[in-house]
């Protein structure tokens, strides 16, 4: 059995990335002897799954103090002689984890899962030195891959996702719209956190937009995040706290899905949005914009505008996908590989290699 560390360079949250670490440490439990090292707060949520998955742990220094960080990583390493290191995150500025680790003495796999970075200066600095050390780069999608990597062993692995769990489920849905009190509504749904990122402020607006067109629509939103009061703000601002409700994270967001009638998401940068597949997985329409990697539209009831465009064209492309209803697209998420089992299987290849 090999022995990896799994080496966590942001927080655990309720969201797609950590979805997929979560995932991996569960898939090669069998193969691989994973520790987990952050320098983070664990919350006890993940300490529980984390511990049930005999998951040892480790507390670094606090990523903020950067030399100690470093040194942590360092130690750690040297001394737990691990066969491998393995990354998520989204820029090159992972330099900071690799280098201690490769110093280490250790091979390095990175895995990308996104298209921007809040440093750009820093991260285009040490995007030379980072693509050098790492020894496998691994992308959520062809953007990914193209915005983090370059040199040799790139591989892109889709985000894939349990198709029989986000299943749509008639039974779900009349139980989650009694639940909402919106039994005779259209729900337009979105799940994400609460980040700029994910832009929820103009998500409001084309909402605010729909529902002057048709005050039978009602929004749903889940997630968590520093944001959430700010658009709740919005949200009572613009006389819509009766229409929109707020849930945080659920373990059942399959069963939402079913409620819902359209998935929005104006995002404004995605490598490969986890959300996206997860509901075209229940047959649920999905509306993305132009920034999304073009892997996202997996299916034919994936549709794309631009973010340039007005409120009311928004709205009114909305309504038309509406207009034609769910679809099953099992088969089409199959055909593209993005069942959960072949991008888990296509990991452990990596990680064994």
């Amino acid at each position: 059995m090999r022995n990896g560390l799994l080496l966590a360079a942001r927080p655990l949250l309720h969201d797609g990335l950590t979805a997929i670490e979560m995932d991996v440490l569960e898939y090669n439990k069998e193969k691989i002897n994973f520790d987990l090292a952050c320098g983070f707060n664990l919350s006890n949520e993940f300490v529980k799954k984390l511990n049930a998955l005999e998951v040892e742990t480790y507390a670094l220094p606090r990523k903020k103090y950067v030399p100690a960080y470093i040194y942590g990583i360092y130690k750690l390493v040297k001394e737990k002689k691990y066969d491998f290191v393995y990354i998520h995150g989204n820029s090159a500025m992972l330099l900071v984890e690799v280098l201690p680790s490769k110093l280490a003495g250790t091979k390095v796999v990175t895995h990308c899962h996104n298209t921007k970075s809040n440093y750009p200066f820093i991260n285009k600095l040490f995007k030379p030195l980072f693509n050098i050390l790492v020894d496998e780069k691994i992308g959520c999608s062809a953007l990914a891959s193209e915005w983090a990597y370059s040199g040799k062993n790139i591989i892109t692995i889709k985000n894939g996702v349990d198709i029989d769990t986000f299943e749509f489920s008639e039974f779900d849905r009349c139980n989650i719209r009694k639940y909402l009190g919106w039994e005779k509504n259209k729900i337009v749904g979105h799940i994400g956190r609460f980040i700029d990122q994910k832009n929820h402020e103009r998500l409001v607006d084309i909402f605010e937009c729909l529902y002057a067109i048709d005050s039978n629509y009602r929004m749903l939103l889940i997630g968590e995040g520093q944001l959430r009061d700010s658009i709740e703000s919005k949200i009572s601002h613009k006389g819509l706290s009766n229409v929109v409700k707020i849930i945080n994270h659920t373990d059942v967001p399959e069963q939402f899905m079913s409620a819902m009638d359209i998935m929005v998401l104006p995002s404004l940068f995605e490598g490969l949005c986890l959300v996206a597949i997860e509901a075209q997985a229940n047959g649920l329409p999905v509306l993305i914009d132009n920034f999304f990697a073009k892997e996202t539209s997996a299916t034919d009831i994936c549709e794309r505008i631009d973010l340039s465009e007005s409120d009311s064209l928004w709205a009114k492309k909305i309504e038309s996908m509406l207009a034609k209803g769910r679809k099953n697209v099992r088969d089409q998420l199959i055909n593209k590989d993005f069942d959960k089992e072949t991008m888990m299987k296509s990991i452990q290849n990596v990680l064994l290699k």
